[in-house]
């Protein structure tokens, strides 16, 4: 029941102060359910500003078994338990104001609902992307259910939610919650949910305070990339041929085998090169490839639940949207050792401040911002082992791919996209493409580059020693960090 960092280990480093500076945990006085107006946060400030022809139609979209013998009043119960639960599923927008505003309300707008007899099975594909296109920012519909039922008895659910309200993250979070809640309801019981952490509106206003903090200012230098958007690139990107109809995607797969030595980069050290750093250095080397120069600037994706605040708020549980987006300009010659490359991109990444959160907080948060306001328009996102976040509980038996579901006309907000993911012990690359940026051979060739190169930099990987040790309670540079471990070696 208590609160307590690692860093608090280092400043206070006996019993009797480390007691003093815990704190107790409790949920009913910290962590009320919000209501009213939540500030936008970088993220989504950042989805205002694309200026989507259809917003509401932007989600994420996931498919589940359903145990056939399950009690359909129970489970639909259980999901208003959830929305009730979860204050980011009770949300609406206001898009058209000035400024946009987000409302918690006190109770969530009804749920878009949809039945669909499987007996035709083709035409579920449809019935999908009809629900998708059913919710309705402004109203409050940000949850879409679509049951499909055999011969009365349901098989399958697929369930959407607004991206501007949800993250891979969010999803393990509701399904935990939402089949602890059936399993009470179908027992006649009232459910009582696992603890929830900090409220988004809580995550908001921690933002904005960090806007003002000295330590994400400091960092102002890091976004500066000096690797600027070529102007085509920058017209195409308003232009209407970028469109989600418009995109096309190359996918491909990596054996269990390999992924398994993918995986187990790293060896539970920091200092490591990591799963990340590989599949990095070979979008770096793929893209120079295809676009000869350097270096490669990349707009870099993360989870974005850091630890903000004083002490961290923990955000852990929270449902909403919390992706960070920050650019990452990649040195590396495509020429050099595979090993040399993952170490130079490895340091790269490290030098990174606070794992990107300042860019979003100085970009959106602040008035007085100075950082380069055009992202580049080649995008990665490595989404992790969703195997192991989102697992089946009954009533359900099975969770398909997790997948964006925007409307076509909506516009990209880059122009080529690669996305990582590990499903059933497997890494799946997925190449999304605009053809009027790339050309079909060209991304066919890229696909296929960042494949193979994944295999070989993993084997050099592996033989890359562990980066100088870096100290996050000091102020240093990479620089400063080299002469430390030259002195420390003197000792040896």
């Amino acid at each position: 029941g208590l609160d307590l960092r690692p860093r608090q280990l280092f400043e206070h480093q006996t019993v009797r102060e480390l007691a003093a500076a815990a704190t107790g945990v409790d949920v009913a006085a910290e962590r009320p359910s919000a209501v009213g107006d939540v500030a936008l946060t970088p993220i989504q400030c950042w989805f205002v500003e694309q200026g989507h022809e259809r917003p509401d139609h932007w989600n994420q979209t996931l498919d589940l078994d359903v145990d056939p013998e399950t009690d359909l009043d129970a489970l639909f119960d259980a999901l208003e338990d959830v929305r009730l639960r979860h204050e980011q599923l009770r949300c609406r927008f206001e898009l058209a104001s000035n400024p946009p505003r987000q409302v918690i309300m006190d109770h969530p707008a009804p749920l878009v609902r949809r039945e669909l007899d499987l007996a035709a099975p083709e035409q579920w594909a449809d019935a999908v992307e009809e629900l998708e296109s059913s919710l309705n920012l402004s109203g409050g519909q940000l949850v879409g259910v679509l049951l499909g039922q055999r011969s009365g008895r349901p098989e399958r659910l697929a369930v959407t939610i607004h991206h501007l309200v949800v993250d891979g993250v969010s999803w393990s979070t509701i399904l935990e919650d939402w089949t602890a809640a059936y399993v009470a309801r179908a027992a006649g019981r009232v459910p009582t949910l696992p603890d929830r952490s900090a409220s988004f509106q809580q995550w908001a206003r921690t933002l904005e305070s960090a806007a003002h903090d000295d330590r994400y200012r400091s960092g102002r230098s890091a976004w500066r990339t000096q690797a600027h958007t070529p102007e085509r690139d920058a017209e195409l990107r308003r232009a209407p041929a970028n469109s989600e109809s418009a995109a096309r995607t190359e996918r491909r797969s990596i054996d269990p085998a390999s992924t398994e030595r993918l995986l187990s980069l790293g060896g539970g050290s920091d200092a490591a090169p990591s799963v990340e750093d590989v599949l990095l250095t070979a979008l770096a080397r793929s893209v120079s490839a295809w676009r000869p120069g350097r270096p490669v600037p990349v707009t870099l994706e993360g989870h974005g639940r850091e630890e903000v605040g004083d002490p961290p708020l923990d955000v852990s549980r929270t449902v909403g949207w919390f992706t960070t987006m920050f650019p990452v300009v990649l040195d590396v010659d495509p020429d050099d050792d595979p090993a040399d490359a993952v170490a130079a991109v490895s340091a790269q990444l490290r030098s990174i401040p606070d794992r990107g959160i300042g860019y979003g907080i100085d970009r959106y948060l602040r008035d007085d911002s100075t950082v380069d306001r055009e992202l580049p328009v080649v995008a990665f996102n490595y989404l992790g082992q969703l195997d192991r976040v989102m697992r089946a509980a009954w009533p359900f038996t099975g969770i398909g791919e997790l997948r964006g579901a925007n409307g076509p006309v909506n516009r990209r907000g880059q122009l080529l996209g690669v996305v990582a993911v590990v499903r059933d012990g497997s890494l799946s690359i997925l190449v999304e493409y605009l053809p009027e940026h790339m050309a079909a051979a060209d991304a066919v060739a890229l696909a296929d580059d960042l494949t193979a190169d994944i295999a070989r930099l993993t084997e050099a990987a592996a033989t890359v020693a562990p980066a100088v040790p870096s100290f996050d309670l000091l102020d240093q540079s990479d620089a400063d960090a080299a002469q430390l471990g030259a002195l420390l070696d003197q000792f040896d």
